[in-house]
């Protein structure tokens, strides 16, 4: 999957940052949160919050809260949060089936006998 791109202007620069292809524990474990709290979470302040801290975990912490308040629409951070989110989830699947090709599982029944 492509990285996401995120440009934002910060100090009078435009800068492009792309989110990491390192899935950590700590950020698979985040974006399931987050998304079970958006399916369920009534009031949006608290969503805003979360979806600016959980983007800017994906993103290095490269840039702050504020930067991504400032440069993103109100309207635009929960969907851009579920993008995320589903690059994190996409990105750990492939770390998965990729990791799990590696050796070979053979069934004690059919194992040479030394």
């Amino acid at each position: 999957m492509k990285p996401i791109v995120l440009t934002l202007e910060i100090a009078g620069k435009k800068k492009r940052f792309k989110a990491t292809k390192e899935v950590t524990t700590a950020i698979l474990m985040k974006s399931l949160e987050l998304e079970d709290a958006l399916k369920y979470e009534i009031k949006a302040i608290p969503k805003l919050y979360a979806c600016s801290s959980y983007i800017c975990s994906v993103f290095g912490n490269k840039f702050s809260e504020e930067d991504l308040q400032r440069n993103v629409t109100y309207t635009r951070i929960v969907p851009l949060a579920h993008e995320v989110m589903d690059y994190v989830v996409e990105i750990a699947e492939l770390k998965i089936s990729v990791d799990s090709t590696k050796g070979e599982v053979v069934p004690f029944e059919t194992r040479k006998k030394s």
